[in-house]
């Protein structure tokens, strides 16, 4: 029976006579219009796409959304807080393209800023004015304009400084509609633009096309990373899907049908000299290479390069008793060549249709996953696999030596399940013979567990031992209760000027061997790491010593990514008692880093800084052209990295240096 029901503002709802409730909507509390550039009124539409808006919670990571009404109008309420606001035209538009603003959320009333946004008080409607695209192309099939996907727009990454693409960064993404329309607005620069067929368009592949934007905004194809990707006609940029080489029907056998939501992972082996590799005898490492959905029907079409992958299928998000299953593909003259499973004896893919039919499998290690309380389902927790590597090649798996190592191979979702009245979180998963690490991590919306370590062994196709027993529990029946950790450490991270470090890292390491001449500070294993939130807090699981005794810590606190001032700072924290708990807690430059219980560090500031300036400059710069993020290494005489720091964008880094 319903007990309580609550309001938007917190406050309890009383049931009506009938036992029914009658819940009111709350008042928006950012209200504006949206602004068509090329009219400068407002924008007007009809049909269930008519533009929307969405605001994202900078801290939090939370949205919420609103279409535009028919005459431009939109209102939405939102929660105290500072909010990413992006407004999308109706999908298809050619004239006009998305933009983003900020909204300032305090005691109810919505403040507005950025180019894109006018208010003339705080509280006031807002006027927002679409961007101008000067990316507009379309996606053709058979030379006619055909779509329904989504393109995204990247950017390219020089790492080595030779002038060309190491890889591509994500930077934004927009949907391409069912007439194959597409429209944005992007800066000057080149990118590649990666055009992805929606769920249900049959017979198309994703492709790639690159382009250059001039100073003044005009878009030409990019001839030298991708020749023929793309043309020009009349100012916009044409494209062809791909025609694919390989499809495959994500078969759920359960359902003896396509498998809904299916996915498929794709990895191209190498040669161990980086070469493609020709077959599995002479195949030492993958590199992914993309990915394909099935939608409704699990069906997935790609166009694959010469070469051997890997590929692996995924369960829809609905499915909870099934796990995916790997497929070995030969691709040679641009056809596929062969697909056979990756049994020791392979069998060849059967076909349907021209299509390969590559079915889930029955998991060999499955069960549920619950909170740090040992009872409590926790849906959408994820397992993360690393299965340990013989790396050193002498024949065995020695995880306290150099230098076998776990290597990252997959995962999987808890997914929330009903059984006999109650939720509870299922996994499944197929594993090949060999040892393992399991990484539990709680899902976002669970504030009460932390992430465990299990440590799983796989022989003969099924599990012989998962550790420790009481968080990995047998039922006896082949499956298993895998039980998430809770905190006895919590902790908060700020910088020197007392600013809350936000979505940051802490490392943990123990000191194994007993020598202070291992590791740094003698500290040489590498224990945990705790996420910094967006609260500065952090919390962690550790062990004290056998019955309680003291044992040490210790703790590395990282800035966030965009602090270039502040420092990688240590700390030694004791952890004793039963149960155990954080003692004592010390750092290398000053004072204590403990209140009730609870660690508290600041991050040290650099005490030595400098400007790195580029050798490129010109005869109007001279020597003034500094290098933004730049990698400054502080080395000792055998040439060993000490500490090391990334430049600001005014070339100017930081470092702690010791007087030892």
């Amino acid at each position: 029976a319903v007990t309580e029901v609550l309001g938007h503002t917190g406050s309890a709802i009383t049931a009506e006579s009938d036992g029914s409730y009658v819940i009111t909507a709350a008042e928006p509390n950012l209200n504006g219009t949206v602004i068509d550039p090329t009219t400068s009124e407002a924008m007007t539409g009809s049909g269930h796409d008519r533009g929307h808006l969405c605001a994202e919670e900078t801290t939090a990571r939370s949205w919420d959304c609103t279409s535009v009404g028919t005459t431009g109008t939109f209102g939405i309420a939102l929660d105290d807080g500072t909010y990413t606001v992006r407004v999308e035209p109706p999908h298809g538009s050619t004239t006009m393209s998305a933009v983003s603003f900020t909204a300032t959320i305090a005691d109810g009333v919505a403040t507005a800023s950025g180019s894109a946004a006018t208010q003339s008080a705080a509280g006031a409607s807002i006027s927002v004015t679409l961007g101008t695209p000067n990316l507009i192309g379309v996606m053709q099939k058979s030379g006619e304009a055909a779509g329904d996907g989504h393109l995204g727009v990247q950017s390219p990454q020089d790492e080595n400084g030779d002038g060309v693409a190491d890889w591509w960064n994500w930077t934004s993404g927009h949907h391409i509609s069912s007439n194959g329309a597409f429209a944005t607005e992007v800066a000057e620069g080149t990118y590649k633009i990666t055009a992805e067929p929606g769920w249900n368009m049959s017979g198309a592949s994703p492709v790639d096309g690159y382009i250059d934007v001039a100073s003044d905004g005009t878009v030409t194809c990019d001839e030298d990373y991708g020749p023929g990707g793309c043309t020009m006609s009349s100012g916009s940029v044409v494209m062809s899907w791909g025609t694919p080489n390989f499809q495959a029907v994500i078969y759920n056998p359960n359902n003896e049908a396509g498998e809904i939501d299916g996915g498929l992972d794709v990895e191209r082996w190498y040669q161990s000299d980086g070469s493609l590799a020709t077959n599995l005898d002479n195949a030492q490492w993958t590199r992914w290479t993309g990915w394909g959905n099935g939608g409704t029907t699990g069906l997935v079409e790609l166009t694959l390069a010469d070469g051997l992958y890997n590929v692996r299928t995924r369960p829809g998000w609905g499915t909870a008793d099934l796990a995916g299953a790997s497929f070995t593909v030969t691709v040679a003259s641009d056809t596929v060549t062969a697909c056979q499973t990756t049994a020791s004896t392979p069998a060849a893919c059967s076909t349907n249709s021209g299509a390969y039919v590559l079915p889930l499998s029955t998991p060999n290690f499955s069960g549920m996953v619950v909170k740090g309380d040992y009872s409590t389902a926790a849906p959408w927790a994820h397992i993360s696999v690393m299965q340990w590597q013989d790396s050193d090649n002498d024949g065995d798996i020695n995880q306290n030596e150099c230098c076998d190592h776990p290597e990252w191979i997959g995962g999987s979702n808890a997914r929330p399940v009903t059984v006999n009245q109650q939720t509870v979180a299922k996994f499944g998963m197929s594993l090949a013979d060999g040892t393992y690490e399991l990484d539990v991590h709680p899902s976002w919306e669970d504030t009460t567990s932390i992430r465990r370590k299990l440590n799983l062994t796989v022989a003969s196709g099924s599990v012989t031992a998962c550790t420790p027993a009481w968080a990995c529990a047998s039922d006896g029946e082949g499956g298993y209760t895998l039980a998430l950790n809770t905190a006895n450490i919590s902790g908060s991270l700020s910088d020197s000027d007392g600013t809350t470090v936000q979505y940051s890292f802490v490392d943990v390491m123990v000191d194994d061997d007993g020598q202070s001449n291992t590791g740094e500070n003698g500290y040489e294993s590498f224990v945990t790491w705790a996420d910094v939130n967006e609260s500065g807090a952090f919390s962690l699981y550790l062990d004290a010593g056998e019955g309680g005794a003291a044992r040490n810590y210790q703790l590395a606190a990282f800035p966030s990514w965009s602090d270039t001032t502040h420092q990688r700072t240590l700390v030694t924290v004791e952890v004793s008692g039963d149960p155990a708990a954080a003692t004592n807690c010390t750092k290398a430059t000053s004072g204590d880093c403990i209140s009730s219980g609870s660690l508290v560090i600041s991050l040290s500031k650099g005490n030595y800084f400098g400007t790195i300036k580029s050798s490129m400059g010109t005869v109007s710069t001279g020597d003034d052209v500094v290098l933004a993020n730049a990698l400054v290494m502080l080395v000792d005489g055998s040439g060993d990295v000490i500490t090391d720091s990334l430049t600001n964008s005014s070339g100017v880094y930081y470092l702690n240096i010791s007087d030892s």
